[in-house]
């Protein structure tokens, strides 16, 4: 649960960030949809513990797909604008409204209050004569006359341009850089913190030896580790002085130990 609520925090910042760089350049950058799935992965990671879980890491990666997506809507509702200068408010689109007027007078003249296709090819026709006969400034300000109706209509003008610029901002560098996306939110997400946090064990003291490697050849023999303290004990110079004292005094000599004993052959 920690877990999750790590990933969602991770992508609020990130589609919050993503929305933020298209309000101030108006443009939406794919790198930041990279960020958003390292700052998934990295919440997911953050809030969890235990041992690594592909679980974790498919959770986070759902996220950071729920959460790029987010991203670019945001981004889109900042670009509708640009998608409706672009692709709504035209000269196609003059052209039409201008044929609607026309077969909306003829539906009216009409006895039988029907259209055939006739008609509507000649509503066409007569649209685009009108258009082309049109000065520049004409033609402009018939198309701000037909922007201000949309516009006029709640939510129509904003919509029509979130959605479209919505899907036309998939390409695919995009697609490349959600894949990156998510399986950086994947990996993140998957791996473990049981280990987070611990201090690393310090050996016991006097233990060092236990420690070591010891050589197959050296166990086989039965040689332990703690032999080699008693070797490097019997090695010290205080140790090499005791035994020069004792063979200068052979009836005080104590019993000193094998060192051929000790070093298997």
């Amino acid at each position: 649960m920690k877990a999750m609520l790590g990933g969602v925090l991770g992508a609020v910042v990130g589609a919050a960030l993503w929305t933020a760089v298209a309000a101030a350049f108006q443009i939406e950058a794919g790198l930041v949809a990279w960020f958003v799935g390292l700052a998934v992965g990295f919440g997911v990671y953050r809030f969890s513990s235990g041992k690594p879980s592909i679980g974790r890491g498919v959770m986070a990666a759902l996220v950071a797909f729920v959460a790029v997506l987010g991203g670019k809507l945001g981004a889109a509702t900042f670009n509708a604008e640009k998608f409706n200068d672009a692709m709504l408010y035209t000269d196609e689109m003059a052209k039409s409204k201008i044929a609607y007027g026309i077969l909306e007078h003829k539906l009216g003249q009409s006895a039988t209050g029907e259209l055939t296709q006739e008609d509507m090819e000649a509503a066409q026709a007569e649209a685009a004569r009108q258009w082309h006969g049109m000065t520049p400034g004409e033609q402009q300000a018939y198309l701000t006359t037909v922007k201000a109706e949309f516009e006029a209509i709640p939510g129509l003008a904003g919509g029509i341009g979130t959605v479209g610029a919505f899907f036309s901002s998939f390409g695919l560098f995009d697609v490349l850089w959600i894949l990156l996306a998510v399986g950086s939110a994947c990996k993140l997400g998957a791996t473990g913190r049981e280990n987070a946090g611990e201090a690393p064990s310090q050996p016991q003291a006097g233990t060092a030896d236990e420690g070591l490697a010891m050589p197959p050849g050296l166990v086989a023999a039965g040689f332990r580790p703690g032999d080699m303290r008693a070797e490097r004990a019997s090695s010290s110079p205080a140790r090499r002085s005791e035994a020069g004292a004792n063979r200068a005094n052979p009836g005080q000599s104590a019993v000193l130990p094998n060192r051929a004993a000790l070093t298997p052959i």
